[in-house]
């Protein structure tokens, strides 16, 4: 009886461990031949925002210790390649460490926020809001309001595409921000993959980035700060702010978190084929 009740704890095991456990390697595609939808939230079924927003007692998030280790893992080195490389090469979710992936502070300080101007706005405005903040940061003067999502809509020719704004990015806004868009097909990439991916935008950039998310039963973009991964996922968390909310005075008061799972399956259940990444950087 002993024996057959060992078995079965490792049978569940095992099957959960499937579950989480993602691929190798990032199927990475950069977002020409994507199967991409222009298609946002409408004014006549505007969802509620995505998440809570962050109490004041948020100690993980309140802390100004960048990529503070919770856990006190003594096996990591704190060099610039001792976290890519573990991250990179995990090969399941208990491969990566309890850690802290977020943004310089700077971006805490700089945010400024603009609440969408319709149902409808919700790329253009997270541009913004994410290119607003950049240029805050390097002492640049960009506009982030209402005024300003409409020019960066009249740029974009009225698409909300990913790639468009990116597009803008590079031409419009390229002596503000340099960008790129980072896609993984949906029909091979599995959660794990979806995981390294952002850790590693955050790890390496330390700068917010844009990505696509299911809100209601429209695709919605939102701006990503920070990451807090538990080994194993369960407990994990992601740090976002969304340009459907009203500006409420600052970063902290804006900031927003979900579980980590649980925006994965919002970014899975999306209408595009692919996850998609906007990343931004200072020029």
């Amino acid at each position: 009886m002993l024996m057959k009740t060992k078995i079965v704890v490792l049978l569940v095991i095992g099957i959960v461990a499937m579950f989480v456990a993602g691929c190798e390697k990032d199927d990475i595609v950069i977002d020409e031949n994507q199967n991409l939808v222009d298609d946002v939230l409408s004014d006549e079924n505007r969802p509620k925002s995505l998440g809570e927003f962050v109490p004041e007692d948020d100690q993980f998030f309140k802390e100004n210790v960048l990529d503070y280790d919770y856990e006190s893992e003594s096996n990591i080195q704190k060099s610039s390649d001792a976290m890519y490389d573990i991250v990179n090469n995990a090969l399941s979710v208990w491969s990566i460490p309890t850690y802290a992936f977020r943004c310089y502070d700077n971006y805490k300080w700089a945010y400024r926020h603009v609440r969408q101007p319709n149902g409808t706005s919700c790329s253009w405005t997270s541009y913004v809001i994410c290119t607003g903040n950049i240029a805050a940061v390097c002492g640049h003067d960009y506009p982030v309001n209402v005024d300003q999502v409409y020019l960066v809509k009249n740029g974009c020719g009225g698409s909300k595409l990913i790639t468009k704004l990116r597009d803008y990015a590079n031409t419009t806004d390229r002596n503000i921000v340099k960008a790129r868009t980072i896609s993984l097909q949906k029909s091979t990439t599995e959660s794990l993959s979806v995981f390294k991916k952002m850790m590693l935008l955050m790890y390496v950039n330390k700068t917010p980035f844009v990505t696509i998310a299911m809100s209601g039963n429209y695709t919605h973009y939102v701006t990503i700060y920070s990451i807090y991964w538990k080994r194993g996922i369960i407990g994990s968390k992601i740090y976002f702010t969304d340009s459907l909310d009203p500006d409420r005075g600052s970063f902290d008061k804006n900031v927003k978190y979900m579980d980590l799972w649980d925006f994965y399956c919002a970014m899975k259940n999306n209408a595009n084929s692919y996850y998609n990444f906007l990343e931004l950087l200072p020029r």
